[in-house]
């Protein structure tokens, strides 16, 4: 997947990234290697949250029942044109 041409991350991918890297339970990243993975991801395009973006994932959150976390990852890819999310 990181592979492909055109790959864009949302704000709200990396900030489960770094919840999932620090979590003992899960990943247990050091902070250097947190770091690390972040540098690497921060290659990529990453989807900016607007405050049109912030409402119109409120709106997609409420309409479609959807967590909110969800709705912020959602929402982007869709402004952007993704087509596998």
């Amino acid at each position: 997947m990181l592979l492909q041409r055109g790959l864009v991350l949302s704000g709200q991918v990396l900030n489960a990234f770094v919840v999932n890297a620090r979590h003992p339970g899960k990943l247990a990243f050091s902070p250097e290697q947190e770091d690390d993975w972040l540098a690497r991801f921060l290659h990529f395009q990453v989807a900016p949250v607007t405050r049109e973006t912030f409402l119109a994932a409120r709106r997609l959150q409420r309409s479609d029942q959807i967590p909110p976390w969800d709705s912020l990852i959602l929402t982007p890819a869709g402004e952007l044109g993704c087509s596998i999310v």
